[in-house]
C-alpha cells in the first residue's frame, strides 16, 4: 500500500504530434494504468492518416510518397523510413521498392528475397524453367533432406559430363537420341552437334520421334511412322521396355527393317544378371536380377512384374540407406531374406514398420527352397538382394550363376 508510481512520461525522440496522436490512441486502453505521453521536442508536421483496401495499395501508396518526396527535393531517400509490425509485412514493400528502383535496407532483419526459404523456393522455379542452371539444381538437390550429400552431389555432375563425351565427338551426319522426359534429355539435344532426336514414353506430337504408344513402340523420320518394338516382350519392366525402344530406334537408323527389329527383340531374353528369365517350372517363373546392388533398382525390380512377386533379397552391406525397404514389402507379395551385414539393416527397417519377411536364411539355396515352397502358380520368384555379395560369393556374377544353377536343380 506504501509503494510510490513513477511515470516514465516524457519522450525524447518524438514530436508532440506524434505523442498526442499516441496519447489519444492509449486512452482506449482501460485496462492500462494512465499515463500522458510529452515532450520538450518541437509540435512537428500533422500526421496523415490514410486507410487502404489491403496491403499491395498501401505499399503502393507508401512507395509512390517517397518517390515524390524524392523527385521534388523535399528529401532524400536515406531520410525516410518505413515502420511495420511484423517481419512478413516486408514483402510488399520491397517489391514495389524494387520495381521502383529505389534502395532500401532492412534494419533488425532480413531481406526477404534473401530469406533461405526464398531463395530455396525461387531456386525450385529457376530449375523447373531452365534445368541448366546448375547453380539452382545444386541448392534444391537435397531440400528437403533426401541424404544426398556433397559427395552424390558430384556424382550426378560427373554422372552428365560422362554422357556428354558420348556425343561431343559425333558429326552432323550421325543421331544422338534424347530422352524428353529427362532434365538433362533437354541440355544434351541442344549442345549434341548430330542430328537430335526425341525419344519418350508418350507421344510428343514432334515431327521427328521415337515413343510408346500403350506398350508398342513406334518411329516417325521423314515424315514416315513404323512401328518397331512389338507389345510382348520376355523382359518385364518398363524401364526395360523403354531401353528395348532406343535399342529398336538404333537398330532402325542403321537401316534394319522393323519386323526383323521386333521379330528380334520379342525374343530376346535381357542381359545375364539384370532380370534374367531362368526358367518356368510348376507355374513359377523365375529370375535373376543379381546386378541390383542398392535398394532402389531391387524396388524397381519388383515393380516391373504384373504377377505377384515373391522376392529373395539380403547381403552384404556397402553404407547404404534401407529406408526404401518398407516399400519393397508392401510391393512384393512375399520376401525371404538372405543373410548378411545389409539384412540386419534391413530387418530393422522392416521390424521399424511392421513388415513381415521370412528368414533369415544361412544361404541362397535355403532362401530359394522355403520362396518356391511359398510360391504359388503364378506367382515370380524374383532374386534382386539390393546389396553386394562378398560375405558369400566372390561376386554379384558368382552369386547370380548360384542362384541360376539352383534354379535348374528344382524338380
Amino acid at each position: 500500500p506504501d509503494a510510490k508510481v513513477g511515470r516514465l512520461e516524457q519522450n525524447y525522440r518524438s514530436t508532440q504530434n506524434i505523442l498526442e496522436a499516441a496519447n489519444h490512441v492509449i486512452a482506449n486502453n482501460t485496462e492500462r494504468k494512465e499515463k500522458r505521453l510529452w515532450t520538450e521536442n518541437e509540435e512537428g508536421d500533422k500526421i496523415h492518416f490514410r486507410q487502404f483496401l489491403n496491403g499491395f495499395e498501401e505499399a503502393e501508396y507508401v512507395v509512390g510518397e517517397i518517390e515524390k518526396l524524392h523527385r521534388e527535393g523535399r528529401a532524400g531517400y536515406r531520410d525516410c523510413a518505413v515502420l511495420y509490425r511484423t517481419n512478413a509485412q516486408s514483402r510488399l514493400f520491397e517489391e514495389k521498392l524494387l520495381v521502383a528502383g529505389i534502395p532500401y535496407k532492412i534494419v533488425g532483419g532480413i531481406n526477404f528475397y534473401s530469406r533461405k526459404e526464398i531463395k530455396d523456393l525461387l531456386a525450385y522455379l529457376r530449375t523447373i524453367d531452365n534445368a541448366k542452371d546448375d547453380v539452382s539444381v545444386r541448392r534444391i538437390l537435397n531440400v528437403p533432406k533426401r541424404g544426398i550429400g556433397d559427395t552424390t552431389q558430384g556424382r550426378v555432375q560427373e554422372y552428365a559430363d560422362d554422357k556428354k563425351v558420348i556425343y561431343q565427338s559425333q558429326t552432323k551426319n550421325q543421331y544422338t537420341l534424347c530422352n524428353f522426359d529427362d532434365d538433362y534429355g533437354k541440355q544434351f539435344f541442344d549442345e549434341t552437334p548430330a542430328h537430335p532426336i526425341w525419344f519418350s514414353g508418350s507421344d510428343m506430337g514432334k515431327e521427328e520421334q521415337i515413343w510408346l504408344e500403350g506398350k508398342k513402340g513406334y518411329i516417325k523420320l521423314n515424315g514416315k511412322t513404323e512401328q518397331i518394338l512389338s507389345e510382348k516382350l520376355l523382359i518385364p519392366g518398363e524401364h526395360n521396355r523403354r531401353n528395348m525402344l532406343i535399342a529398336a530406334a538404333t537398330m532402325y537408323l542403321y537401316g534394319f527393317k522393323s519386323t526383323d527389329i521386333m521379330n528380334a527383340l520379342a525374343d530376346f531374353r535381357g542381359i545375364p544378371h539384370r532380370l534374367e528369365f531362368v526358367r518356368e517350372f510348376n507355374g513359377r517363373k523365375f529370375y535373376n536380377d543379381t546386378t541390383a546392388t542398392i535398394p532402389q533398382a531391387c524396388l524397381a525390380a519388383v515393380k516391373s512384374f504384373e504377377a505377384p512377386v515373391v522376392l529373395i533379397a539380403g547381403g552384404t552391406d556397402k553404407n547404404l540407406m534401407f529406408d526404401l525397404l518398407p516399400e519393397i514389402a508392401r510391393a512384393a507379395k512375399k520376401m525371404y531374406l538372405l543373410r548378411g551385414s545389409a539384412t540386419d539393416k534391413m530387418i530393422a527397417e522392416l521390424d521399424a514398420h511392421g513388415c513381415r519377411y521370412n528368414g533369415p536364411y544361412s544361404t541362397l539355396a535355403e532362401a530359394l527352397d522355403a520362396a518356391y515352397k511359398g510360391s504359388e502358380k503364378g506367382d515370380v520368384v524374383l532374386f534382386s538382394p539390393g546389396a553386394t555379395s562378398f560375405e558369400l560369393f566372390k561376386n554379384e556374377f558368382d552369386r547370380g550363376n548360384s542362384f541360376k544353377e539352383l534354379v535348374l536343380q528344382i524338380k
